[in-house]
């Protein structure tokens, strides 16, 4: 070979290698003078499809990481103030909506009244972890009480219908009047309401125990306890934000456990007096009488930390009531999503704990032994709703909301209709009770995160009737398609309760996809704002280009933002 030859094909930098042409970029062309085997053309594939495929997961997970830190360094920028949307309390939303209606701004010094995350704020945090207690807390125990008058005839002519809506009442009533009372409280004072609430529960509980016919129990155990246990915790709850700015998060998990624990004590203390005075009597007096001075415990030492200006003329009532029903939320549509979410998601959480002592009698469980299952159910609860609501701060709310919805859908049809035995029931009701209380944690920080702030209060009392109104029905329906000529009598409900629970991962699955499509949207414009000062930046044409693909309009668009790993 000449000189020039050697000369030209060093110039080129090629060689052949086993059939490929081979350049400074890599294999790249076959030799044409050589055909390739079957076997290398197999193995250049598979490397090139690694490479790719590599390449996009790298990719899709510096984009992640980026997006993940821009949302860390919004959240420290953000003031860990009453301003803060995801941590709005109602009181705080009501005062900002009356001073947007009155067209004023003025806010308030409160640095001459108690001060937060500190002090008499855990007093409070004590008084409230007690009207939860007295009240949610017994209401935990109802499936004791639903369980012996399925199996005995205790009331002529009353039904499983009967049972289960008197039950429902307690909790309609409570949500659907949360407004009625948060009203009440802001005319007359927080204690005189709670004292009223007292008054209620107590004579409900008392005179429950002397009924004898249908509508007593109706009436007492049904209306006079739902309309206590509504003036009870409404005034009460919405006066905690007040007390705690860092240490929120922690004061509403604590109290959230209450419910739970409440349910595990008075589970097992009304069926142990049940079994030993044969009636649930005094057992339903014993309620009365442990919770009366519980609740007046708490009526007396609860607080406001600011004392709120109480409505004392038509204008000031007329204006809280718009504001509590301003017609303004309806346009919202996030606001029905998030309403049946925690509706559905609620329900079935409903039936499967009025449900799990019956349940248990059916498949061969003792009465002491269904009253463990809902003993565990409500302590495993305490336990879940303090640690859904620590994780909830690490992994996104939405997120955390979304994992627990699929996880109740999972349990409902995966494993509560295929536990037949007593060990697969227990681990049923640890599981579901670890899990089940996701709504009464994330769904305050998620509505309010979603609706303007003076809208707020409207939300909340939309969803409050909305609520009430599943909560009226869904245990009745529930029961109602009990068969107990199948072998599995509560297939049929258990499948209902399912129906709940696939409902609500519909509902907060649009919700994840609707606020990563804002979030999307929100830094694609930022992006692009800052790309006509810096046209040549790399890393914002990347995050361009990311954006561009993510909010696609095609119908893979919604699901790949779906699915999009990132903190929501």
């Amino acid at each position: 070979m000449d000189q020039d030859s050697i000369s030209s094909l060093d110039s080129e930098r090629q060689s052949v290698v086993d059939g490929y042409k081979v350049n400074e970029r890599g294999y790249e062309t076959y030799e044409q003078s050589r055909s390739p085997s079957p076997a290398m053309h197999r193995t250049r594939t598979g490397v090139s499809l690694a490479s790719s495929m590599t390449r996009g997961v790298r990719r899709i997970v510096d984009q992640v990481r980026d997006d993940n830190m821009q949302t860390a360094s919004e959240d420290l920028q953000r003031p860990r103030t009453y301003e803060i949307a995801d941590q709005l309390g109602l009181e705080e939303a009501i005062t900002i909506a009356t001073n947007k209606s009155e067209h004023t701004t003025t806010v308030e010094d409160d640095s001459q009244y108690p001060q937060k995350d500190t002090g008499y704020a855990w007093v409070v945090c004590a008084m409230m972890f007690v009207v939860f207690f007295s009240t949610w807390g017994t209401n935990g125990s109802y499936g004791v009480f639903l369980n012996y008058w399925l199996q005995n005839e205790t009331f002529p002519n009353t039904g499983a219908t009967d049972f289960a809506l008197i039950g429902s009442c307690v909790l309609g009533l409570a949500q659907i009047f949360a407004p009625l009372s948060q009203t009440a409280s802001a005319i007359v004072g927080l204690r005189p309401t709670m004292a009223l609430g007292l008054i209620l529960q107590t004579l409900g509980y008392l005179l429950a125990s002397f009924a004898t016919k249908k509508w007593e129990l109706y009436l007492t155990q049904g209306v006079l306890v739902g309309f206590g246990f509504s003036f009870l915790f409404n005034p009460s709850i919405v006066i905690l934000p007040e007390w705690f700015d860092k240490r929120r998060g922690l004061s509403f998990g604590i109290i959230a456990s209450s419910s739970g624990v409440g349910g595990v004590i008075f589970s097992l203390s009304c069926q142990a007096m049940i079994n030993k005075t044969g009636t649930p009597a005094w057992a339903q007096r014993a309620l009365a009488i442990i919770t009366f001075f519980l609740n007046l415990l708490a009526t007396l030492f609860i607080k406001e930390r600011i004392p709120a200006k109480r409505l004392s003329t038509w204008h000031d009532v007329k204006l809280r009531i718009r504001i509590l029903f301003n017609k303004n939320v309806l346009a919202i549509p996030q606001l029905y999503t998030i309403a049946l979410w925690y509706s559905f998601v609620v329900s079935c959480y409903v039936v499967a704990l009025y449900s799990l002592s019956a349940y248990g009698s059916s498949i061969g469980l003792t009465s002491d032994q269904g009253s463990h299952v809902t003993a565990i159910f409500n302590g495993c609860q305490a336990i879940g709703r303090v640690f859904i609501g620590l994780v909830a701060d690490y992994g996104g709310r939405v997120n955390l909301a979304c994992i627990l919805s699929l996880t109740m859908l999972i349990l409902v049809l995966g494993m509560w209709v295929n536990a037949t035995t007593t060990a697969s029931v227990f681990a049923y009701s640890v599981l579901s009770g670890l899990t089940f209380g996701a709504s009464s944690v994330l769904n305050q920080p998620i509505l309010a995160d979603t609706i303007p702030r003076e809208l707020f209060p409207a939300a909340w009392s939309f969803q409050s009737v909305v609520l009430g109104c599943f909560t009226l029905f869904c245990e009745v329906v529930a029961l109602e398609l009990r068969d107990m000529s199948l072998s599995k009598p509560f297939i049929k409900a258990q499948i209902f309760c399912g129906c709940f629970a696939a409902a609500g991962v519909l509902c907060v699955f649009s919700i994840r996809e609707w606020k990563i499509r804002k979030m999307l949207t929100n830094r694609l414009k930022i992006t692009e704002e800052a790309l006509e000062i810096e046209k040549s930046d790399q890393v914002l044409i990347d995050r361009k280009s990311s954006y561009l693909s993510l909010l696609r309009k095609d119908p893979v668009g919604p699901l790949v933002r779906l699915v999009y790993p990132v903190k929501v």
